[in-house]
C-alpha cells in the first residue's frame, strides 16, 4: 500500500500543504526507512550498479555545482531521495509483482484520473485536462494500463478492458497529451485478440473516440493538436502558444549546447541562461537537449549509454535462472517506450529522474501481468522436486534474490 501511494503521490505532483516540497518526498523517505531492512538483506541492490548510469549520475551531480553551491546541494538532495525509493520499491517490487502492484497503483490513478477530469468538467473544461497540479503522467501511464489488462489472464481482467476502454481512450483524447496518443497508436496492435470482443470493437471505439472529442473539443484544441503530427511530418510547426514556446526553447537550447558543447553550462544551468534572455524560465521539454546543455557531450554519452544498457536489458531471454514470458517481454518494452517517449517529450522533474533511473531495472523487475511465479512458489512449497525443471531459481526474480515473505 505504501509503495503504491508513493507512486500516486510521484505521478500526481502535488506539494505538502503550505510548502513546496512534493508529497512525493515524503512517501519516498518513509518507505527508504520501512524497507531498509530487507534492503540490506537482500542481494538485488548489486543489480544497481550499472556502470553508465552511475558515471551519469556523478557528472550530473558534480556539473550542479557550477552554477551555484546551493544549487548542487538542492540536486544531491533530489537524487538521494528519489535514488533512496528506486532502491526500496525495485527491491519491493522483484517479491510483489507487476499484479499485486497494480491492483493497488490502478486503483490510486483511476481515482486521481477521476478527480482532474471531475474537477474540469465542473469548470466546464472539456479539452487540455492539464489545469490541476498538471498531472499529466498518469495519461501517459493510460496506454500501459490497458495493455496490462489485456494481457492478464484474470477473468476480472476480461470484463474491465472492454468497460474501460472507450472510456480511456476519450478522455486520452480529449487531454491533449500527444505523448499518450504516440502510446495509444504503439499499444493498439498488442490490444489485438481475435478470440475477444474488445477487438473487434477497437475500430469503432477509436472511430468514436475521435469523433466525441471532436464535437465536445468547441474551441479545436484536440485537431490542432491531432494536426501537430502531419506538420511536423511536413517540417513545420503550430501557430499555439505551448508550441511556439516548445520551439523557441528547443532552439535556445540547442544553441547553448553548440556554445557550451564539451560540459555545457552545469546542471540547471540551462534555466539561468533562459532567465538572462527572456525573464521566463522555459523548460525545454526534452531530456537530451536538456542533458545535452546542463552537461554537454560528456554528460549526454552517459545519458545515452545507460538507456542502451536497458533496452538490451530487455531483449533478454533469460535473467538469471527466470526465463522471461512473452507478456512480459511485450509490456517491459512497451513501458521502455513509455520512458523514451517521456524522456523525449517532456522537461525535467521528478517524474523523468524516477523513470531514467528505473530503466536499466526493466531486466531484472519482474513485469508479466500474470505473475505466473505465485503459482510456481505455491507448487514448490508443496514439493519443489516433484514438479520438473521447478527449482529455487525458477520463482527468483533477479536469479539470485528469492523472496520468502509477503507472498
Amino acid at each position: 500500500m505504501l509503495f503504491a501511494a508513493s507512486s500516486v503521490a510521484l505521478i500526481s505532483g502535488i506539494n505538502l500543504p503550505a510548502s513546496k516540497i512534493p508529497l512525493f518526498t515524503l512517501f519516498a523517505l518513509v518507505t527508504f526507512v520501512v524497507s531498509a531492512q530487507s534492503i540490506v538483506r537482500s542481494q538485488f541492490t548489486r543489480h544497481l550498479f550499472v556502470p553508465p548510469l552511475l558515471i551519469f549520475i556523478f557528472i550530473h551531480l558534480l556539473f550542479a555545482f557550477r552554477p551555484s553551491i546551493s544549487n548542487g546541494l538542492l540536486f544531491v538532495l533530489q537524487t538521494m531521495v528519489v535514488g533512496a525509493f528506486v532502491v526500496a520499491f525495485a527491491n519491493r517490487y522483484s517479491q510483489i509483482g507487476m499484479a499485486r502492484y497494480l491492483r493497488l497503483t490502478g486503483f490510486g490513478m483511476m481515482g486521481l484520473l477521476a478527480f482532474v477530469v471531475g474537477y474540469h468538467l465542473t469548470q466546464g473544461v472539456y479539452t487540455s485536462y492539464k489545469l490541476l497540479d498538471d498531472p499529466k503522467a498518469v495519461f501517459v501511464l493510460v496506454p500501459l494500463m490497458l495493455l496490462v489488462l489485456r494481457r492478464s489472464s484474470a477473468p476480472a481482467a476480461k470484463v474491465l478492458l472492454p468497460l474501460l476502454l472507450p472510456v480511456l481512450i476519450v478522455i486520452t483524447l480529449l487531454s491533449g497529451e500527444r505523448k499518450a496518443y504516440m502510446l495509444l497508436a504503439l499499444v493498439s496492435p498488442f490490444l489485438l485478440n481475435f478470440r475477444s470482443l474488445s477487438t473487434y470493437m477497437l475500430p469503432l471505439v477509436l472511430a468514436l473516440a475521435i469523433s466525441a472529442g471532436l464535437s465536445l473539443d468547441r474551441s479545436g484544441y484536440v485537431e490542432r493538436q491531432l494536426n501537430t503530427f502531419s506538420q511536423l511530418a511536413q517540417g513545420s510547426t503550430t501557430k499555439t502558444i505551448s508550441d511556439d514556446a516548445r520551439s523557441w526553447a528547443l532552439q535556445h537550447a540547442t544553441q547553448v549546447f553548440v556554445d557550451n558543447p564539451i560540459i555545457g553550462v552545469g546542471t540547471n544551468g540551462y534555466g539561468d541562461t533562459v532567465a538572462l534572455s527572456s525573464n521566463e524560465n522555459k523548460a525545454p521539454h526534452n531530456e537530451w537537449l536538456r542533458v545535452a546543455a546542463d552537461n554537454g557531450v560528456v554528460g549526454l554519452i552517459f545519458f545515452a549509454a545507460t538507456l542502451v544498457w536497458g533496452f538490451v536489458g530487455i531483449l533478454r531471454t533469460r535473467v538469471g535462472h527466470r526465463v522471461r514470458t512473452a507478456d512480459e517481454k511485450i509490456v517491459s518494452l512497451v513501458l521502455f517506450a513509455t520512458l523514451l517517449i517521456y524522456l523525449s517529450f517532456e522537461a525535467f522533474d521528478l517524474i523523468v529522474l524516477t523513470a531514467f533511473i528505473l530503466t536499466p531495472l526493466l531486466q531484472f523487475l519482474r513485469l508479466d501481468p500474470n505473475d505466473a511465479c505465485f503459482r510456481a512458489l505455491s507448487v514448490r512449497r508443496k514439493s519443489a522436486d516433484s514438479v520438473p525443471g521447478l527449482s529455487l531459481g525458477t520463482v527468483s526474480t533477479t536469479g539470485d534474490y528469492i523472496p520468502t515473505r509477503d507472498q
